[in-house]
């Protein structure tokens, strides 16, 4: 456009200096011409004119805009870089060298992707490859190194195309700086990971509180079940009491009456055989009381060291004779040392107790019952809970019998719980056992479902030592000729008592009254050898009337009979000056070897 304008000043100057001079002959139509021809020439030089300002103005704009957008580019607090198709620096800005660390014109024509970590090398390359493809931004996290401080910067790049106006084949690159986010995403996902930890630690914590609730609620529910059969055996305890003293004195006066009658029948006679029938009811009716005291605690037997395994071996024998042959008995005793502190007939109670309710157990389809007899120590986590630690002898009998539901197992050491018919069992056999088991300090256990037979296993406490020496006792009934004082409230009772007495040899007083009787002794203390004396009495007790007889003459030997002994203490019968107590009822055997026992002593 300049050029244009200078052609035509040019020419308008040549024309007007040849009309001037002369020089140029025009005629008059000619001059007109170059009149209008100057005249076109002015109005498009004005023209012009308009044009080149309006240029100068545009260029000045475009000026104007290429320094602001420059000011923009490099003061952007965010870096930027323009990239050609191979990721070459074209341009970066200010922020782009403070992220590398190096100036703008050392990182131009490198390759971007020398100020990247190993590991963003090929999302880079995918990144570019798809913004050139495409004019949608493009998003990728990586990792560049500043040279400068040798660190590595968690960047976010965003990436767009160039119009083909402003290049072909570029890209500009925008770079935030994203490490403070990533390191508060790393705390973030660590306190994730800690309070995670933490709830699962919680949890466990929770669950292990849960399990020793559970485990507490079912030891209260097994200490509510002991208290429970406790208070079931203190009321049957209270019922056995009450009816003690009264039973064993008709039992007492029914045996010493038919002893009586056998010494005054013919050996062969059919009165004898009554009377002896009648002795063996009595007895029986003993055992009975005997072994309600015994389960509800109310009497204590004498204890001594004994074997357990000649008792089991003998009770076996015992039971072999009167069970089926489908049966079959096996016993195993592994221990050489088999001493614990007992009354062998309780024992032999025990044994005989749990083996017949097996063999009851296998009556109808027969099967095998297996007793064995080994000895354990038993450890904070070797043995059932409850038992101390200590050497203990372990007994088991194990049958293939029909079991038990847990309905039942639940009841089985109840007094007077049965499943057998009627006529078949009283209920007490297995509280016995209980019974017996706990005055020896042991523990029993029972295990049994319904089809699989029924386990059970009682532990002893062993005791050390040898068996005492000494030989058998004579079985014969002693006598005697020395002088006794015989006191009970029930007539029959004294009645019988003498009658025995008296065929032992005895010389016998005998008194209903404690008070009559220690009025009678007040008389003359050495009038007699011996004084039994029964416990439940009005007015005065057996251990009342010991004391005082004591206290009139203190070597007097006292002899206790009562029906149960738990209502006397040993320190207390000791200090009254009693020598020994019976229970009753006595036959006649007993009596005669307990008297001369005292008497001897």
């Amino acid at each position: 456009m300049a050029k244009n304008k200078r052609e035509d000043d040019s020419l308008r100057e040549a024309a007007e200096k040849l009309i001037r001079t002369g020089k140029a002959k025009v005629s008059p139509p000619e001059a007109a011409d170059m009149e209008s021809l100057l005249h076109e020439l002015s109005v498009h030089q004005v023209e012009l004119e308009a044009q080149n300002e309006n240029l100068r103005e545009a260029e000045k704009q475009a000026e104007d805009a290429r320094h602001h957008y420059a000011l923009l580019f490099h003061e952007a607090p965010v870096a930027y870089f323009v990239l050609d198709r191979k990721g070459m620096i074209e341009e970066v800005n200010r922020a782009g060298e403070r992220l590398i660390g190096l100036p703008a014109s050392a990182l131009r024509r490198t390759p971007f992707s020398r100020y990247l970590s190993a590991d963003s090398l090929h999302s880079f390359h995918g990144h570019l490859k798809a913004s050139l493809s495409t004019d949608v931004r493009q998003r990728a996290e990586l990792v560049v190194r500043n040279w400068s401080s040798h660190a590595e910067v968690n960047v976010l790049i965003e990436t767009v195309s160039l119009p083909p106006v402003l290049g072909s084949d570029r890209v500009r690159c925008a770079l935030m700086d994203i490490t403070h986010q990533k390191t508060a995403e790393k705390v973030l996902q660590k306190s994730q990971a800690e309070l995670q930890h933490r709830v699962e630690e919680g949890t466990r914590e929770l669950k292990t509180a849960s399990d020793n609730l559970i485990e507490e609620t079912k030891q209260k529910e097994g200490l509510e079940k002991q208290l429970r059969q406790a208070q079931k055996m203190e009321a049957l305890a209270t019922l056995a009491g009450g009816i003690a003293h009264d039973f064993n004195n008709i039992l007492a006066a029914t045996i010493g009456f038919a002893e009586l009658i056998q010494d005054h029948l013919p050996e062969a006679s059919r009165e004898r055989a009554y009377a002896d029938r009648v002795i063996v009811a009595g007895m029986r009716g003993r055992d009975l009381v005997r072994q309600m005291l015994t389960f509800s605690r109310q009497t204590e037997q004498e204890k001594r060291p004994l074997r357990l395994s000649p008792i089991v071996k003998e009770s076996m024998k015992l039971l072999r004779a009167s069970t089926p042959s489908t049966i079959g008995i096996r016993v195993d005793v592994q221990t050489r040392s088999d001493l614990v502190l007992g009354d062998p007939t309780q024992v032999q109670q025990v044994v005989m107790n749990l083996a017949t309710n097996a063999a009851y157990a296998m009556r109808e389809k027969g099967g095998r019952l297996d007793i064995g007899l080994s000895s354990v120590t038993a450890s904070a986590d070797s043995l059932p809970s409850g038992i101390e630690p200590g050497p203990y002898l372990k007994l088991t009998m194990s049958d293939t019998g029909t079991g038990m539901p847990p309905e039942i197992m639940d009841k089985i050491f109840d007094p007077f719980f049965t499943t057998k018919g009627v006529g078949e069992g009283t209920g007490l056999g297995l509280s016995v056992v209980l019974g017996i088991v706990k005055q020896m300090r042991g523990h029993i256990f029972a295990e049994s479902s319904p089809g699989e037979g029924s386990v059970f296993t009682i532990y002893f406490p062993m005791v050390r030592g040898k068996l005492p020496s000494g030989a058998v006792g004579d079985e014969s009934i002693p006598t005697g000729c020395e002088r006794i004082l015989f006191v009970d409230d029930e007539e029959a009772l004294v009645m019988a008592a003498e009658k025995l007495l008296a065929s032992l040899g005895y010389e016998v007083t005998s008194r209903t009254n404690s008070r009559e009787a220690l009025a009678l002794l007040r008389l003359d203390p050495s009038r007699f050898d011996l004084v039994i004396t029964d416990q439940t009495m009005p007015d005065m007790t057996g251990i009342e009337l010991a004391k005082e007889i004591v206290a009139i003459r203190p070597d007097m030997p006292v002899i206790l009979s009562t029906g149960f002994s738990h209502l006397v203490g040993a320190d207390e019968a000791k200090a009254a000056g009693i020598r020994a107590f019976t229970m009753k009822p006595l036959t006649k055997g007993e009596i005669a070897r307990t008297v001369r026992q005292v008497l001897d002593g």
